[in-house]
């Protein structure tokens, strides 16, 4: 039976909090979250627009693009885009994806399967399928546009499709770096080329921008109106992300767990995506394993240095006659190459590994520079700049 609530009931203020729940909840753009006044400005192929970018205030003390030496975008200082990384063609329909915790400075289980599995030797179609993408979030407001109102939308865009000629244009003429102020700002004229790759749709990538004077100046007050980029993505855990990846379920995953526990279940009923390819014969298994060793278990120091113990331990010890000290001393040198052999040529594999193709500092310049996003070696130098 219904229980009756008293006619003295009131709905007063209970809607309209409601109502300013669903704005700030908006809606959701796969792994973005936008305020539901809010939509995604996407130019088309072929197209030329004129944009204003907008700034927002920073905060967070994790920015991707945080520079104390330079004084970019520190937290409560305005900037002008959120770089981040991500993850696509995931799940068994190749649909799902999902950001990239290196963008939050975290370790990402895509990445270092994808590193593992590089390792391996897997075919280049694998582990390029596994690479996270360069991105950049920016707040713009389309001038003149026929689709697109002038207003504040979300710019999301492929790094290399718009910052890196933007970067370009900078870099040559840094007069117009003030493009993102509110007073004295620029608009941007933006020619976006129809640009394929194999048999894709096409999709657009600027090839030329021209820097305008603004029509009008815009009041600081518009701060308050612009999406917080800091916030609209919408980050997994690590342990999420082991699930997508493997598509398994989250009961028995556990945070920052061992990408080889994963693995060993990849057969069981509990996997339901695409198969993940043999391992290598068990003599590459070994090498794979020493290295990953090396990097993230330190115990294994300790074991090595138990093992040559014994020999340093019988250097001291002192015979009756001098020639068994001689044989001794003979023996020594004849037993201590083959024991050193191993770690010296990892070493010196590793420090072949840590060579930037490009000529910048490995582990340091990691995704400062144009070419960073194609380095064979991009996994290793996030690697090590992280540790």
């Amino acid at each position: 039976m219904v229980q009756k609530r008293k006619s003295s009931f009131s709905f007063k203020g209970k809607t309209s909090a409601r109502a300013a729940r669903d704005k700030k909840e908006g809606t959701s753009y796969g792994y973005l979250s936008l305020p539901k006044d809010v939509s995604v400005f996407s130019p088309e192929p072929g197209s030329s627009v004129k944009l204003d970018i907008i700034p927002y205030v920073v905060t967070t003390d994790m920015h991707p693009d945080k520079n104390e030496r330079d004084g970019v975008a520190l937290k409560g200082d305005p900037w002008y885009r959120y770089p981040y990384w991500r993850h696509t063609g995931l799940g068994s329909s190749g649909a799902d994806s999902c950001v990239c915790l290196s963008t939050i400075k975290k370790k990402c289980p895509i990445c270092e399967y994808r590193a593992k599995r590089i390792k391996q030797g897997a075919e280049k179609e694998e582990t390029d399928a596994l690479k996270a993408s360069r991105r950049v979030l920016y707040n713009v407001i389309p001038i003149g546009h026929d689709k697109f109102e002038k207003k504040l939308h979300i710019f999301d865009i492929s790094y290399f499709n718009f910052q890196n000629l933007l970067d370009d244009e900078l870099r040559e003429n840094d007069d117009n770096s003030v493009f993102p102020n509110l007073v004295g700002g620029l608009t941007l004229k933006t020619r976006f080329a129809s640009k394929t790759i194999a048999d894709s749709k096409p999709f657009s990538q600027a090839s030329r921008i021209d820097f305008l004077e603004r029509e009008k100046d815009y009041n600081e007050s518009i701060l308050d109106k612009v999406v917080n980029l800091d916030e609209i993505l919408q980050i997994e855990s690590y342990k999420q992300l082991q699930a997508k990846l493997f598509e398994m379920d989250l009961e028995g995953l556990e945070e920052g767990g061992d990408l080889e526990d994963i693995e060993e279940e990849e057969n069981t009923p509990r996997r339901k995506g695409k198969k993940i390819k043999e391992e290598e014969p068990e003599e590459e298994e070994e090498d794979v394993d020493n290295e990953e060793e090396e990097d993230d278990e330190e115990e294994d120091e300790p074991r090595h240095k138990s093992k040559s113990k014994p020999s340093t331990k019988k250097r001291p010890v002192k015979e009756e006659e001098e020639d068994e000290d001689e044989d001794d001393d003979d023996d020594e040198e004849e037993e201590e190459p083959p024991r050193r052999k191993k770690p010296l040529d990892r070493k010196t594999d590793k420090k072949k590994k840590s060579k930037c193709p490009y000529g910048h500092t490995f582990g340091e310049d990691h995704d400062e520079f144009d070419d960073c996003g194609d380095c064979e070696v991009w996994d290793d130098c996030l690697e090590e700049k992280e540790g």
